[in-house]
């Protein structure tokens, strides 16, 4: 089996009017579109609440960002993340 993969893939997110670039992307059978998105964020640059009691507001920016990026994901392909809570 001869799995296709991008790092670093970039994908257009309409709603934010930017580009936005997946960490790894698994590509569909003719390595034209993505099929799984997968993200690995830690939880410092994206706002976990078991570690930072109090977020900055770069970090609410950012936590606010990266739902419209999940959601869009999901909608065009099988998207998974990976939160680092270390």
């Amino acid at each position: 089996m001869n799995v296709k993969y991008r790092k670093h893939y970039a994908v257009y997110i309409p709603k934010l009017d930017s580009y936005h670039q997946i960490d790894i992307v698994l590509m569909n059978e003719t390595n034209t579109e993505p099929k799984i998105a997968i993200e690995c964020d830690g939880c410092y640059w994206h706002g976990c609440i078991k570690h930072n009691k109090e977020l900055k507001e770069w970090q609410i920016k950012s936590t606010h960002r990266d739902k419209i990026i999940d959601k869009y994901l999901a909608s065009i392909c099988y998207f998974s993340f990976y939160r680092n809570y270390a």
